[in-house]
């Protein structure tokens, strides 16, 4: 009976070291993929499933199906396609983060460039990425975006003047402050707008601001 006893605390003793192990290991960076090209979003997604410490826990391939995705499965991050079938990335990205519990969006373009850069700030974009980036670029972001860095920087001044003339003038001061860092709510308040006002305003400015692109 005594030996029994041993062995039976001995057994205990190895579940709780492997619980302490498994405990201890990082949990994996969860991504949501978001691409129309059934293609393209299988290899993202076996991209980020072959990466040590992340997992594609789903790749969807319109825009509808994405608030439900995020709602169930709380990714980390989100590789958000710009150009979607009834809804441009940007705008699908402000939705996000606007969310409860907003993950980080990297969005994802074969047409990435600085004309996105402002309107990929004020939709709270963690970053944007051209789709001919190299595959270990590309996770990098991914981890960098899950670790709270914002990899996107402020938009230089030439583009936010840019952007300017295409607002209308009510608008101009809620994108000078958010591009100059203030938060939403700190903008809002400054110019004292209720939170309803602001997201009118951010939706009229991406409305006007938003790259028109071919399909890709």
């Amino acid at each position: 009976m005594r030996g029994a006893s041993v062995k039976g605390s001995l057994a205990h003793v190895g579940r709780l070291r492997q619980t302490e192990v498994m405990s201890s290991r990082p949990r994996p960076i969860t991504v949501l993929v978001v691409d129309d090209h059934p293609a393209v979003r299988a290899g993202v997604k076996a991209l980020i499933d072959s990466e040590p410490g992340m997992n594609a826990v789903e790749a969807v391939g319109d825009a509808f199906a994405v608030g439900p995705a995020v709602h169930k499965l709380r990714p980390d991050v989100v590789v958000l396609d710009y150009q979607l079938p009834g809804l441009d990335g940007l705008s699908l990205c402000r939705q996000l983060r606007r969310g409860p519990v907003p993950p980080q969006v990297l969005v994802y373009s074969a047409f990435a460039g600085r004309d996105m850069e402002v309107p990929g700030w004020i939709a709270g974009a963690g970053a944007i990425a051209d789709k001919n980036i190299e595959p270990r670029e590309l996770t990098l972001l991914i981890r960098r975006l899950s670790a709270g860095e914002r990899v996107l920087t402020p938009p230089e001044d030439e583009l936010v003047e840019a952007a300017v003339h295409r607002l209308q003038a009510g608008d101009v001061p809620v994108l000078r402050g958010l591009v100059a860092g203030t938060s939403p709510a700190m903008v809002a308040d400054e110019l004292g707008l209720e939170p309803a006002a602001l997201d009118e305003a951010l939706d009229r400015i991406l409305g006007r601001l938003v790259v028109a692109r071919d399909p890709a």
